[in-house]
This record gives structure tokens, sequence and C-alpha cells, in this order.
């Protein structure tokens, strides 16, 4: 037969203090923050550099979009 007192899932284990489990919380949380925070950016400067050479061909990374078109690369793989 269980008890009520003898089945805690939700609890804290007992030789955790509360101060080391929120810390625990706190650090987790800021690393998740901190990996969608660059993982955002890069894909922001990503899509900023690719946009800008799209439209300024004549620049360094417009010529080199042009020498490395994305369509080369999908026709590539299309063939494996």
């Amino acid at each position: 037969q269980l008890s009520s007192s003898n089945v805690n899932l939700n609890k804290i284990p007992p030789n955790v203090s509360v101060r080391q489990h929120s810390a625990l919380y706190t650090l987790r949380t800021v690393v998740i923050t901190l990996l969608i925070t660059v993982l955002i950016l890069s894909l922001t400067v990503i899509v900023s550099t690719y946009i800008y050479a799209y439209r300024h061909p004549t620049s360094p990374p417009g010529m080199w979009l042009l020498e490395h078109r994305p369509s080369n690369y999908i026709a590539r793989f299309k063939n494996f």
C-alpha cells in the first residue's frame, strides 16, 4: 500500500538544497537563452549577408555568391 507521504515525485530530493536546485535551473536557463540568442544572431547575419550579396552583385560577397550559386549545390545533391 502506498501512502501519499511515500510517493513524492514532484519534490526535490532531500539531499539537494533549495538554493542549489534554484541555481541549477538558473544556469540551465542562462545557457539555453545564450544558445537561442547565438542561433538567432547567426541566422540574421547569414540572411542579411545573402540579401546584400544578391542586391549588390559586384561586391565581394556578390561575386562569391555568383561563383557559388545555391542552385549548383542543389543540383549536385539531386544527382546522388
